[in-house]
C-alpha cells in the first residue's frame, strides 16, 4: 500500500483539534454544518453516521480518522481446489517437488534400495506411505535414516514439509498433505477402508499440482493407483517399480495396467529419472504456458496437425493452457526444453504421439476423484431409478 493511502485522513470538521471555524458548506454539498448541541439525535450524529456507516463502532464525537486508520481489509479467501475442476490452473503450493512414495509388504527392502542411490541434496521432500496397522510399531523411520544423510523423520501432526527430508507416516493412521504440512487424521479402522497411499496422493495432487511425483512400490492390492490417477490428471508424473523387481508386484503392477505409469523402474534407478525431472522447465515453473505458446505459437499449431493425422482426434477445441500445460509435461518426461525439439520426437515416435493424446484426454477422468461417493450414487440413485421406469420412458 503507497505511503498515500497509509497517511490518516483528515479529521471531520468541527470534531477534530483544530481551533479555526467551519468552513461554510459550499452549494455542491447539501449537508448543513454540524451542529453545537451535540444531543445524540440531532445534525452532528447524522453527519458522523454519514461518514463512516461502515464501521461498527460507529459513535457521535469520535474521529473517523482513527476508526479508518484501524480497518484493515481481510485476505481473501483461497477457493477450494477440491471443489474446482481438474484443468483451473493452480500454481503448486510449495516451491520445491514433493515425492509421495507408497508401498506396503515387501516396501522396506525397495524404500531402503532408493534411499541408498538418493542424492542427499535434491532439493525434493519425500513422503513414505505404507499401510501399517495401529498396534504396530515402526521402526521404518530409524531403519531408513541409517541409508540416507537426509533427515529422516517419523510424521507429528502439522509438521512443515521441507526440501532433502524423509518422512514416514505413523501406523494406522492418514496422512494428508495440506498449506504445506503434513496432517495425520483418524485411524483406518474409523473410517471404514483402509487405503492410506490413495487419500495422500489425492492431497498431493492438490497441493503440488505439477510439482507431485508419485510412487508406487512393492505391496498387495491396487492401493495407490486411484490416487495415482489424480496425479496425473493435474500434471504430476507416476512411477511404478518394475515388477519383476518387486517382492509383491501387485501394486506397481495394478499401475501400469491401468497406463498410468510414465516410468517403470527398479527402485536404485529412480533417482536419477527424478533429478532429470525436478531439474526441467516445466517442474521449476520456469516457462509459462502463455509464454511458450507466443513464442512458438507455429509450432504448436504442427503439432496439433500431427495429433490429428495420427490418432484421428482434433485437440484445437481445448483449452489452451490445459493443452499448453500437457504437452510441457510431455516435454518434462522427454527431457526436451524447446517445443520444435519435442516435435521431433512425435515424428519419430508413435507411442509419444499415443502418450500425449492420452494425457490430453486423461484430465476428464479427474471430475470423478472420490470413487466412493460415485458408487453411492450409482447404487442409490441410478440402478433405483432405472429399475423403477415405465416401459421405454425416457429419464430426465
Amino acid at each position: 500500500m503507497s505511503d498515500e493511502l497509509k497517511s490518516p485522513l483528515p479529521p471531520p470538521e468541527g470534531t477534530g483539534a483544530s481551533s479555526k471555524p467551519p468552513a461554510k458548506p459550499s452549494s455542491a454539498s447539501s449537508s448543513p454544518p454540524p451542529s453545537s448541541g451535540g444531543d445524540g439525535n440531532g445534525e452532528e450524529t447524522v453527519e458522523l453516521i454519514g461518514r463512516h456507516a461502515e464501521s461498527p463502532h460507529a459513535h457521535a464525537g469520535a474521529p473517523a480518522s482513527a476508526e479508518l486508520a484501524e480497518m484493515k481489509p481481510e485476505p481473501p479467501e483461497e477457493p477450494d481446489r477440491l471443489a474446482e475442476p481438474v484443468d483451473v490452473e493452480q500454481p503448486p503450493r510449495l516451491p520445491f517437488v514433493v515425492v509421495g512414495m507408497g508401498g506396503s509388504a515387501g516396501g522396506l527392502e525397495a524404500f531402503t534400495e532408493f534411499l541408498t542411490s538418493m542424492p542427499p541434496d535434491s532439493g525434493m521432500a519425500f513422503v513414505m506411505v505404507v499401510h501399517l496397522p495401529p498396534e504396530h510399531h515402526s521402526l521404518m523411520a530409524d531403519l531408513l535414516g541409517k541409508r540416507t544423510s537426509m533427515r529422516v523423520l517419523q510424521v507429528e501432526d502439522r509438521m512443515r514439509v521441507e526440501p532433502d527430508h524423509v518422512y514416514v507416516i505413523r501406523p494406522g493412521r492418514t496422512l494428508t498433505i495440506h498449506d504445506g504440512a503434513l496432517h495425520l487424521t483418524e485411524p483406518l479402522e474409523r473410517r471404514g477402508h483402509a487405503r492410506p497411499v490413495d487419500d495422500f496422493f489425492r492431497s498431493l495432487a492438490e497441493e503440488q499440482r505439477e510439482r507431485a511425483i508419485c510412487v508406487i512400490m512393492s505391496g498387495m492390492g491396487s492401493n495407490g493407483s486411484a490416487g495415482a490417477q489424480a496425479v496425473k490428471a493435474v500434471g504430476g508424473v507416476c512411477i511404478a517399480q518394475e515388477p519383476e523387481s518387486a517382492h509383491y508386484p501387485a501394486m506397481p503392477r495394478h499401475l501400469i495396467e491401468s497406463g498410468l505409469a510414465d516410468y517403470i523402474l527398479r527402485p536404485r534407478d529412480m533417482p536419477e529419472a527424478l533429478v532429470r525431472f525436478a531439474a526441467h522447465p516445466y517442474a521449476q515453473g520456469r516457462l509459462s504456458a502463455d509464454t511458450l505458446l507466443r513464442r512458438e505459437r507455429q509450432q504448436f499449431g504442427e503439432l496439433l496437425a500431427i495429433l490429428r493425422a495420427r490418432t484421428r482426434q482434433d485437440f484445437s477445441g481445448y483449452k489452451r493452457p490445459t493443452l499448453l500445460r500437457r504437452v510441457q509435461r510431455r516435454m518434462g518426461l522427454n527431457q526436451v526444453t524447446q517445443l520444435q525439439e519435442y516435435i521431433r520426437v512425435l515424428r519419430n515416435s508413435a507411442a509419444e504421439v499415443g502418450a500425449l493424446a492420452d494425457d490430453l484426454l486423461i484430465h476428464v477422468t479427474g471430475f470423478f476423484r472420490d470413487p466412493e461417493a460415485w458408487e453411492s450414487l450409482r447404487e442409490r440413485v441410478i440402478v433405483p431409478l432405472v429399475a423403477s421406469r415405465d416401459g421405454d420412458n425416457q429419464i430426465r
